[in-house]
């Protein structure tokens, strides 16, 4: 791989991260924000509305980018998309009330679509089928990174500078990443396809680009039907873990913890969640072994990992772990020191960690699958276009989740305290994994033929291009 390609990859990454760095900020700090835009507590949940809001904008454009990224220069939509997201998030740091905050991240939302369904098909023409699992585990890996990294500069800007502070500071670090821009480099479609080796050998290139009445043959694909069918499940349970940090300042609370602590300790259990996916670097490269065995080994890895993670996840929510005489302070050096000291007299509270870094190490297995599933089953220039479908069923599937959890917290607090309304709330939501892990189940009957299919045609159009060029 050449050194501009590298940087590419790199650069690429980095963005993505910010992306979902954004995403992120408003459910670390959910209580803060609702108390910025004169929201009462019992009310909060009325502010997932607004990630809702982000995350179906974000889902619903991407189509649109990745059909766009398919047929143009996906460079020039990269760079435009990024400085619609990163001016929106800027200008959400100035909103006084919930329905500027609301438009601002909506319209942020018309460019967050760009990076994920262009940037990916961009990544998946850098690199070879055989790496493809461990390479876009780096591509997911790069958005929990980014999650996590915005849970963390919520929270420290939060505490120290007011709710609206990070928005500034994550608005203008994009900005200077969007320089970086100017210096990549946009590969050739399919360039990384086996067979179509030959045909860029003799100095030619792949020259199909998606037309709109292509959409309807990804659609009857099978194993794309299930994978979007699995992502629509998947990701309301998904939906529900990004207020994660919002259930977790809620119990800290009603056991008495302190205001500033619990905004603090919530946050950053819940980045366990984003930190975690590292393990998915294993995953990708544990699929591409597998796969080189049985086609059948990215669904079957990917379905195991959402059903075995749900089941550790519910068991880390229903833990009753108590946080006795933590510090009244927002320094996190003293609240990490008192964390350390419960991993030596807490065992609950062990328990807990433990089943919530053993959930993330099972969860992790789903995306870098997905992601190199995506790239074996569809044209090089289906890809962006796919991906930008799925992410819009996701981002449907997301938004159910922002909206269904908040909207059973609400009925729930009625009967059972703030907290537990919160918890169960949650459990509810994650459910939806079970059928996501099913639809991977169907998935494995069909996706070795798929591949097949595909390689077929690939190789025909490269044999077709070479006669005709001799």
């Amino acid at each position: 791989m050449k050194k501009g390609e590298i940087y590419t990859i790199i650069v690429f990454i980095i963005i993505a991260s910010l992306d979902n760095a954004a995403i992120a900020l408003i459910p670390a700090i959910l209580p803060s924000v609702a108390e910025g835009v004169h929201i009462a507590p019992e009310m909060a949940g009325l502010i997932s509305f607004a990630v809702a809001a982000v995350t179906f904008v974000t889902a619903f454009t991407s189509f649109f980018w990745g059909y766009w990224g398919d047929k143009y220069s996906r460079k020039k939509l990269l760079l435009y998309g990024t400085i619609i997201w990163a001016f929106f998030i800027f200008l959400s740091y100035f909103s006084q009330t919930f329905w500027q905050l609301f438009i601002f991240q909506m319209c942020a939302g018309l460019g967050l679509g760009c990076i994920a369904s262009v940037g990916f098909s961009i990544i998946v023409d850098f690199v070879s089928p055989s790496r493809r699992g461990l390479i876009l585990s780096l591509w997911g890996l790069s958005q929990g990174i980014g999650s996590a990294g915005g849970y963390i500069l919520a929270v420290v800007m939060n505490a120290k500078f007011g709710w609206n502070s990070a928005f500034l500071v994550l608005g203008l670090i994009t900005f200077g990443f969007v320089i970086a821009y100017f210096f990549t480099v946009e590969p050739e479609r399919g360039a990384s396809e086996d067979e179509l080796k030959a045909l860029f050998k003799s100095g030619m290139t792949y020259d199909y680009r998606i037309t709109s009445k292509e959409v309807k043959y990804i659609l009857k694909i099978k194993t794309n039907k299930f994978i979007i069918l699995q992502g629509f499940f998947a990701q309301i349970g998904w939906g529900g873990m990004q207020l994660l940090p919002t259930v977790l300042i809620y119990k800290l609370l009603m056991q008495g913890v302190p205001d500033n602590p619990a905004d603090i300790i919530g946050p950053l259990i819940a980045g366990l969640f984003q930190i975690g996916g590292i393990f998915s670097i294993f995953w990708g490269w544990f699929g591409d072994k597998k796969q080189k065995k049985t086609l059948k080994a990215r669904p079957m890895i990917a379905a195991m990992g959402l059903l075995i993670g749900v089941c550790l996840l519910i068991a880390m929510l229903l833990n009753p772990f108590q946080l006795v005489g933590v510090p009244d302070t927002n320094d996190f050096g003293i609240l990490f020191g008192y964390i350390g000291t419960q991993f030596a007299s807490n065992l609950l509270f062990v328990l807990a960690i433990l089943s919530a870094c053993c959930a993330v190490l099972f969860t992790s297995a789903e995306s870098p699958n997905f992601f190199a599933l995506v790239s074996d089953i569809n044209f090089p220039e289906h890809r962006g276009t796919m991906y930008g479908f799925a992410n819009f069923i996701n981002g449907i599937g997301r938004t159910l989740g922002l909206i269904i959890l908040p909207g059973i917290q609400l009925g729930l607090v009625v009967y059972l305290p703030l907290e537990v309304s919160w918890i169960y709330a949650l459990i509810f939501t994650i459910l939806f994994f079970i059928p996501g892990g099913c639809c991977y189940i169907a998935a494995i009957r069909t996706a070795p033929s798929d591949i097949i299919s595909l390689k077929k045609q690939l190789a025909a159009r490269a044999d077709l291009q070479l006669e005709e060029q001799i």
